[in-house]
């Protein structure tokens, strides 16, 4: 059964939970390498992050400003960074995550307060807001100190929809795009989904792959017609 695009909407604030069934952070190590992929990507998508919580070892929550980004390509690619680094034998991202829209000031502020656990870790965002420690984080973004600026976010495009969906794809069936380089079995699932569930041309859905043919895009999706 297909799953339901998430729906649109104009603010580039998001509440964000990612969980997990088993065992997400299995000591501090892994919640370190989490921030680590967290600035990381912060760095390559430019995102505003107001608060975080690793605190749980099954979950992790995120208070994102994501701009004119997807918010789905941000979450994904640091869920699938994680996923990589973990090579755990189970998928540990079964789920989608959750994100919940925050159209005011009043809203992030206090979704922030609810995120930030009085608490001495680094893994909250908490200790720095309370200055609880001396080190700071340049990625996170303190509302007590910058003014919250919520953006309206264009509808994305075609192309942005159909790489949400190439990133979801990779997350379900952990692995990367290279392993889509790798096994075509899986690379043509994948471009059959893209061509089923966004408006995106032949060319578009190639360009997301190494810069495929039209007429190999259509030769696998006919083939896929066929078979069902």
């Amino acid at each position: 059964m297909a799953r339901i695009a998430r729906k649109y909407q104009n603010t580039s604030v998001y509440s964000i939970e990612q969980h997990s069934k088993i065992q997400l952070f299995r000591d501090d190590t892994d919640r370190k390498v989490m921030i680590d992929i967290i600035q990381n990507t912060q760095k390559k998508y430019g995102f505003h992050c107001y608060a975080f919580c690793l605190l749980s070892d099954y979950g992790f929550k995120l208070i994102l400003d994501v701009k004119e980004k997807n918010i789905s390509n941000i979450v994904s690619s640091i869920s699938i960074a994680y996923a990589l680094y973990r090579k755990a034998e189970g998928k540990l991202f079964t789920q989608r995550f959750k994100s919940t829209p925050l159209s005011s000031k009043e809203e992030v502020a206090a979704t922030v307060r609810l995120i930030n656990r009085p608490s001495d870790s680094t893994f909250n965002s908490y200790c720095f807001y309370d200055q609880r420690v001396a080190d700071t984080l340049d990625w996170l973004v303190n509302i007590d100190q910058t003014p919250i600026e919520i953006t309206d976010r264009k509808k994305p495009s075609d192309t942005e929809e159909a790489t949400r969906l190439l990133n979801e794809w990779l997350l379900k069936n952990d692995c990367c795009i290279d392993d889509l380089r790798k096994d075509k079995s899986l690379r043509n699932a994948c471009i059959v989904r893209l061509h089923r569930e966004t408006n995106c041309s032949m060319k578009q859905i190639g360009s997301l792959f190494d810069g495929l043919s039209e007429s190999l895009i259509s030769k696998i999706i006919k083939k896929s017609e066929q078979t069902r």
